[in-house]
């Protein structure tokens, strides 16, 4: 965060007595400029680090989310770092993109070392980040095999029981999945990837696995596989990605309504759709 360039109070040790009437009382100059010279100093430590507009603010990404956010050669990709790029360089902010395990960015983000980009909001995150608009929306899909017998594969997930469910750790995937770990109708089994999901599917060590419909059936069709499938009777479930900033980032609400503003600005000129065209053509869903 920038520094800031001001105090909002002068501290109590620096106030001067009035002189007495009649007399004119002069400061030596070197005394001045000392005093001057601790308050700038004694600002800089009790600022943010980031504050609008002045030093660059680090984006943070997080890796094994593929197509949309993961590591490529040591540098962050995927549709999210796209979309966040064309809407941050719409911003006045300057900005540098890292990308790290997801938990090490959330707790980044948490402490207001940089913006935290590709989250659903929660509850428990409105406690401490701002939210942009959403700038996409997840359509969140259960995959599963497709030679279950037909009863299962007509059942609402609502209905499901017993099944072990694989999910990534750190994400939640909104009401539908929340209400069913609470009530413990889906046993959870956490990975770091959807595709360790995947795999842990084809070896019959789970019944199915939480993930994005876009993901799900890139998934599917990279790897040829034709057992697998988007259960019919799915969550039925959208979840906006958003931009978020600590709360204890000065003027973190400025920075929201400058991201705000470029958003809307690139779904007016058409160069939002034409990047998310380019990622997943017909089956993106624009967050509006």
């Amino acid at each position: 965060m920038p520094k800031s360039s001001s105090l909002d109070s002068k501290p109590e040790h620096f106030s001067q007595s009035q002189p007495e009437q009649g007399k004119i009382t002069l400061l030596n100059p070197w005394l001045v400029k000392a005093v001057v010279a601790m308050v700038f100093v004694w600002a800089g430590l009790l600022a943010p680090v980031n504050v609008y507009g002045e030093e660059k603010i680090d984006v943070l990404f997080y890796d094994n989310y593929f197509p949309y956010s993961y590591e490529e050669e040591g540098m962050p990709a995927g549709l999210y770092v796209e979309l966040t790029k064309k809407i941050m360089d719409s911003t006045p902010l300057k900005v540098t993109y890292r990308i790290y395990p997801f938990k090490r960015a959330m707790a980044l983000g948490k402490q207001g070392t940089g913006l935290v980009s590709g989250l659903y909001k929660t509850p428990e995150r409105q406690r401490y980040f701002d939210f942009s608009r959403p700038y996409y929306t997840e359509n969140i899909a259960l995959i599963t095999d497709k030679r279950l017998p037909e009863t299962l594969m007509q059942t609402e997930f609502s209905s499901i029981k017993g099944w072990r469910i694989g999910l990534l750790r750190g994400m939640n995937y909104g009401p539908a999945i929340d209400n069913a770990l609470k009530n413990g109708t889906i046993i959870e089994d956490r990975v770091d990837s959807d595709l360790l999901n995947y795999k842990k599917l084809k070896q019959g060590r789970i019944d199915g696995f939480v993930i994005d419909r876009t993901s799900g059936k890139k998934l599917i069709n990279d790897n040829g596989d034709e057992t697998l499938v988007i259960h019919p009777e799915s969550l039925n479930t959208r979840a906006g990605i958003h931009i978020v900033v600590a709360k204890t980032i000065k003027n973190s609400r400025q920075i929201i309504s400058q991201i705000d503003a470029a958003l809307m600005r690139m779904e007016r000129d058409g160069s939002y759709q034409k990047i998310l065209d380019s990622f997943v053509g017909n089956d993106g869903r624009a967050a509006k």
